[in-house]
């Protein structure tokens, strides 16, 4: 039997923490629960993925988003992937919308 869990696999004879067990699944299958884990390894790449980071200690109150193409790694200070328009919507939203609404 192997536990998964959104951000943590646990295989037998292995021990890690679950950070949600609410999302966790179970999968009685190693074969399936092995693919599982290596689509979940994939996507989670930094090829695919943006990691986050605060530029407060820069001063600055916002966010840099970090990924890699082609083996280099690429820094945004705006979001990536993210047309004007759609950032002049979520500003139009923002200030419509109360936050805790978000």
């Amino acid at each position: 039997m192997v536990w998964l869990n959104i951000c943590v696999a646990v295989m037998p004879g292995h021990s890690a923490v679950m950070l949600a067990p609410e999302s966790s699944i179970v999968i009685e299958s190693t074969d399936i629960a092995a693919d599982l884990v290596a689509m979940f390894t994939e996507g989670t790449d930094p090829r695919h993925t943006f990691k986050l980071e605060s530029r407060l200690p820069e001063g600055i109150n916002a966010i840099r988003w970090t990924t890699q193409d082609e083996g280099e790694t690429v820094t945004y200070d705006v979001e990536p992937l993210c047309s004007p328009w759609l950032r002049l919507w979520r500003a139009v939203l923002c200030a419509r919308i109360p936050e805790h609404m978000l």
